[in-house]
C-alpha cells in the first residue's frame, strides 16, 4: 500500500514539474515574442506544446497553441495560422459544452475568435487588393 502511495506521489509530482517546465517554456517564448525574435518564440512553443502534452495539461497546451497561432499570423503564415486557430476553436467549443464555466476555456475560446476574425480582415483586404490589380 505504502509502495502504491509512492508512486502516485512520484507520478503527481512528475507531472506538475513537467507542467511547471511548459509554463516555464511559454513564458520565455512571450518574452521573445515581445523582443521580435518570432523563430526562437516558435521553438520555446514547441518544448511548451511537448512539456504540457507529457504533463497532461491540456488547458496549457491549447493555450500555447492559441500563442502559436498567433505568432503564426505575425510572421505571416497564414495557412499554418488558421489551421491551428480553427482546431482550437473547435477543441475549446467542445470543453467548454463540458464545462461551460471554465474562464480559462473562454478566455481561449476568445482569443481564437479575435485571431480568425484578424485572419478574415487579412484575407479580405488580400483578395480586394488582387482584384484592383486585375482590373488594372
Amino acid at each position: 500500500m505504502m509502495l502504491m502511495m509512492l508512486q502516485n506521489f512520484r507520478y503527481i509530482a512528475s507531472i506538475r514539474i513537467k507542467r511547471d517546465l511548459s509554463i516555464k517554456y511559454l513564458n520565455e517564448a512571450l518574452k521573445l515574442m515581445q523582443g521580435g525574435k518570432h523563430k526562437e518564440a516558435s521553438k520555446y512553443l514547441e518544448q511548451a506544446e511537448e512539456a504540457s502534452l507529457k504533463a497532461e495539461a491540456y488547458d496549457v497546451f491549447l493555450y500555447v497553441r492559441t500563442i502559436k497561432g498567433r505568432l503564426m499570423q505575425t510572421v505571416g503564415a497564414y495557412e499554418e495560422a488558421s489551421k491551428i486557430l480553427f482546431l482550437n476553436l473547435k477543441t475549446t467549443e467542445e470543453l467548454l459544452s463540458k464545462d461551460p464555466d471554465n474562464e480559462l476555456y473562454q478566455l481561449i475560446f476568445q482569443m481564437n475568435l479575435n485571431s480568425i476574425f484578424t485572419l478574415g480582415s487579412i484575407f479580405g483586404s488580400v483578395a480586394k487588393n488582387l482584384a484592383i490589380l486585375q482590373n488594372q
